[in-house]
C-alpha cells in the first residue's frame, strides 16, 4: 500500500547464503520471509508479482546451491509468481555462452539451463525466470574477476541476447552498468 507504483518484488537478497540470511534455511526462508511477504503484497497490490529465491549463483561458505535451495523451497510449499536468480560468472574467462563448472551445482549465466530445469521441475513450465542481477566488473579495480572494456561490453550483450530468446526469462537487469569501488 505504501508504494503502489511498485509492481514487481523480489524477496530477499542471496538468501542462500549465510551473509545474508542466518540460519540459510529454506524452509525459514519460505515460512519467515517469502510466503507471508507474497501473500501480504498480493494482498495490498493484487496487481503485482512476486519472485522467490533472487539466489546468488553458488552457495559459498555454509551456504545452499541455487539447485539445492530450488528444491528446498518447493518441499517448504514456496508460492511465488517468478524466480529469481543472479547468474554471475565464476572466472573472467567464463563468458555467457562458455565456460562454467560442468559438473557442480553453481548456476552461472553459461549453465543457466540447470535453473531453467530445476524451476520447470519444482513450480512447473510456466514459472518465469528473472535473472535479477548480472554483470561483469573490468580490471581494474577488479583484479580477480575483472575483464577489458572491450569483453565486459561483449558479454553484457551476449548476456542480453541469452535472455531475450529464453522464453520463460522475462527480466535481466544489469547490476554492475558501472564498476565497485
Amino acid at each position: 500500500a505504501r508504494y503502489p507504483f511498485v509492481r514487481l518484488w523480489a524477496i530477499w537478497n542471496e538468501p542462500n547464503q549465510r551473509r545474508w540470511l542466518r540460519p540459510t534455511s529454506a524452509a525459514v526462508y519460505t515460512h519467515v520471509l517469502l510466503n507471508p511477504a507474497v501473500a501480504a503484497i498480493h494482498r495490498a497490490s493484487p496487481g503485482s508479482e512476486v519472485a522467490g529465491g533472487a539466489t546468488a549463483p553458488r552457495g559459498s561458505s555454509g551456504g545452499v546451491s541455487p539447485l539445492a535451495w530450488i528444491a528446498g523451497i518447493k518441499a517448504a510449499g514456496a508460492h511465488l509468481d517468478a524466480y529469481a536468480h543472479h547468474p554471475y560468472p565464476l572466472d573472467p574467462g567464463e563468458t555467457p555462452t562458455t565456460g562454467g563448472c560442468g559438473h557442480c551445482t553453481t548456476v552461472t549465466m553459461a549453465t543457466i539451463g540447470r535453473l531453467v530445469t530445476a524451476v520447470r521441475v519444482a513450480f512447473g513450465p510456466a514459472t518465469r525466470i528473472w535473472r535479477t542481477e548480472y554483470g561483469y566488473q573490468t580490471s581494474p579495480p577488479d583484479p580477480i574477476l575483472g575483464v577489458s572494456y572491450g569483453a565486459q561490453a561483449q558479454y553484457i550483450a551476449e548476456a542480453a541476447l541469452r535472455a531475450y530468446e529464453e522464453a520463460r526469462v522475462e527480466m535481466l537487469i544489469q547490476h554492475l552498468v558501472q564498476d565497485g569501488p
